[in-house]
């Protein structure tokens, strides 16, 4: 609420997302021991992500910026200048940071990150960007990924026209495009490339694991294990093609890639390609 007591609606960035998967774990809660038990899990996970949140998900004017309810989620980054790049690029990184924080404990995320206005209280989420948020989840996001919504694409090719190069921008290459379906989507795993140095190998390492665990564990449901074939192939295409180093001395070895994939390495179902200016597909190495 404002100071005179009025519900607070903001310009905000605004994602929901499904974890995937946790409504099944709910209901196989047999006694209340366990359903206390999970409740405390995902309490304390999302404690932490949100201790984690950059300051966009944590202001003072709209401080109940998440809304957590049954195995979804809503997050709202209030905005005041849509012109300042920082003011898209610092969220997307959260986000980013957030999904993969979610992957590595054990809860695939899917969803929608939209632009719009938006109130998140204690009581009520309400806002045309969060209905159009729930919308692309629903109907378009399909796998674990959050896609990005056209509204949010304008600003980002914006603010990537105030760099000399595009590649300068420095959220851009958390944009990927799925050739599939033309999906723009958050590539999270941008996170572990850092920002002065090369990419974080042993976070890839948990995430192959995490993925591999996956696909052992829904190799009887179908529906479950196709999620997890497009996770191995957004990881496998991203320890290809997307990794940094700080010198020609640090470039990994084609054996070190290769331990970094998720097995067996069939035939990719899904490929992917860097979002560019102008919706363009651009190369990624």
């Amino acid at each position: 609420m404002s100071g005179s007591g009025e519900p607070l609606v903001l310009p905000s960035y605004c994602v929901y997302a499904d974890l995937l998967g946790l409504r099944h774990r709910i209901q196989a809660c047999k006694t209340k021991a366990a359903t206390v038990a999970l409740c405390k899990q995902i309490h304390g996970l999302f404690e932490g992500v949100s201790d984690d949140l950059g300051e966009q998900f944590n202001s003072a004017e709209n401080a109940q910026s998440y809304q957590f309810i049954s195995d979804g989620l809503f997050l709202g980054a209030p905005t005041d200048d849509r012109g300042d790049d920082a003011d898209l690029g610092f969220p997307v990184m959260d986000i980013a940071y957030a999904q993969l924080r979610l992957v590595l404990a054990g809860f695939p995320i899917r969803g929608g990150l939209t632009f719009g206005d938006l109130h998140i209280s204690e009581r009520l989420v309400f806002g045309p960007s969060a209905i159009e948020a729930y919308e692309l989840e629903t109907k378009r996001a399909i796998y674990p990924r959050i896609v990005v919504s056209d509204e949010v694409l304008s600003d980002a090719a914006r603010h990537v026209r105030y760099y000399a190069k595009p590649d300068l921008c420095p959220h851009t290459a958390y944009f990927w495009r799925a050739k599939r379906d033309g999906a723009v989507f958050i590539n999270y795993l941008e996170w572990t490339n850092e920002e002065d140095g090369g990419t974080n190998w042993t976070v890839l390492e948990k995430h192959r694991d995490a993925i591999q665990k996956g696909l052992v564990d829904s190799a009887r449901n179908e529906r479950a294990r196709r999620k997890f074939v497009w996770m191995r192939d957004y990881h496998n295409h991203f320890c290809r093609t997307a990794w940094r180093v700080e010198s020609e001395e640090d470039v990994p070895t084609s054996k070190f890639i290769q331990s970094l994939l998720v097995q067996p390495h069939r035939r990719a179902q899904h490929t992917f390609g860097r979002w560019g200016i102008k919706g363009r597909m651009s190369k990624t190495r």
